[in-house]
């Protein structure tokens, strides 16, 4: 289903009526069924109802609409976009791989999906750290860091604790430098080194 091209095409619905092309440029255009993302998310409803021009645009299988989603990850969007259709994705949950998970975690809350994806949400959470030996050498700081924000972002408690926990207890990491990088506007510097 997916090409190994610079612009990846990937038919999430074969027959889908909506075609997202992501990123600047574009990286990967994705079809996908809006009904499906409009029960999905209220936000996704707002975005492909009458009221924004993407919505209003005229769409059925035959001629998709083309709707851009500059700023957003590839890779997190296409995950995101196939749980809600409602396939599986066994490379993820074998992976684990936390920047990949926190991405989603991103996706997820900015296209307002943390309810649809709570269940998805706690298998990778939960998964990564029972899968995870417990050395942060093997993990490194950021990836603590990126599942303390994924675990905030999924508004999952015991995952965030684990990881905070974590945080505090094992790297030796200023945890201003620790929440600089990629994790900042989901945890304000300010806000967690005073």
């Amino acid at each position: 289903m997916a090409s190994t091209s610079k612009d990846k095409h990937v038919a999430i619905v074969a027959d889908g009526d909506v075609i997202f092309n992501i990123g600047t440029p574009t990286t990967a255009r994705l079809r996908v069924s809006s009904d499906v993302l409009i029960r999905a998310s209220k936000v996704f409803a707002v975005l492909l109802g009458p009221r924004f021009r993407e919505g209003s645009l005229d769409r059925n299988s035959q001629s998709p609409a083309d709707i851009a989603l500059l700023e957003d990850d590839a890779v997190a969007i296409e995950d995101l976009c196939r749980f809600l259709h409602g396939e599986s994705i066994p490379e993820l949950m074998e992976d684990l791989e936390p920047g990949r998970i926190y991405k989603l975690a991103i996706a997820s809350d900015k296209y307002g999906c943390n309810e649809r994806l709570r269940i998805h949400g706690q298998a990778l959470l939960l998964g990564f750290w029972d899968a995870w030996g417990g050395e942060v050498d093997e993990v490194g700081d950021s990836a603590l860091a990126q599942m303390a924000a994924a675990a905030y972002l999924f508004d999952h408690a015991r995952a965030f604790s684990i990881a905070t926990r974590h945080i505090i207890m094992d790297t030796n990491e200023e945890y201003s430098k620790l929440f600089e990088a990629d994790t900042a506007h989901v945890f304000p510097v300010p806000a967690i080194c005073r």
